[in-house]
């Protein structure tokens, strides 16, 4: 079930790469998503990152983009620079840091081939993990993508485009959104990391997270 705290019906927010925690409690609050497509790229974002927890503390893993720094396309030309062995390495980083986490195991096998199969698009690798989240969590989510970039949206749509940002300077969450702990592999070695990529909380609560998202 829904939560119930919906402030407007629709929610204009960017597509990440498996969003960290306030992404998808942002998500599921909302009527309808709108994935901005339109917008040109911007780095050093969660759209090309995310952020896993390891022995040594947070660790992000970037996918590299053609054009690199100089990218000036819009989200849904975006190229991913596939000439890097990026996909072994995020591979890789996932098992080494969660091999003993409740639930990797349960997800293994299904997640595994995306880092075994070549996109050649940013927005076809995030849709095909955004699907794979959904699924495992059975939630219901409207999901639509813009077709125009409009830089103010209708007062019935919530924008929230770059507001979840690795940055803590440039980030702008809602007051109300609440981030709870939850056991984390490494806790007791470096402490609890709050606001993670969706896949800590997934190999961490299982099916379980879909309660705490909503909760």
């Amino acid at each position: 079930m829904k939560s119930h705290n919906k402030v407007k019906k629709n929610l204009l927010i960017e597509s990440q790469y498996l969003g960290p925690i306030a992404y998808w409690k942002s998500l599921v609050q909302y009527d309808t998503i709108f994935i901005e497509q339109c917008e040109h790229f911007v780095k050093a974002t969660y759209r090309n990152r995310c952020y896993i927890a390891t022995p040594n503390g947070k660790l992000g893993l970037s996918i590299p983009i053609l054009h690199g720094r100089n990218v000036r396309r819009v989200m849904k030309e975006v190229l991913i620079a596939n000439d890097h062995n990026w996909q072994k390495i995020h591979w890789d980083s996932l098992c080494s840091a969660y091999r003993r986490s409740p639930y990797f195991e349960y997800y293994e096998d299904d997640l595994h081939p995306f880092y075994h199969t070549e996109y050649t698009h940013l927005l076809d690798f995030h849709q095909a993990l955004f699907d794979w989240v959904v699924e495992q969590l059975e939630l219901e989510i409207n999901l639509e993508r813009t077709t125009l970039f409009e830089k103010t949206p209708n007062e019935e749509t919530q924008d929230m485009r770059s507001h979840i940002h690795p940055n803590p300077e440039k980030e702008q969450l809602p007051a109300d959104l609440n981030i709870p702990t939850y056991h984390q592999v490494f806790e007791d070695r470096i402490g609890f990391l709050s606001n993670l990529s969706i896949v800590d909380l997934l190999f961490a609560e299982g099916p379980n997270a879909r309660t705490y998202l909503e909760g």
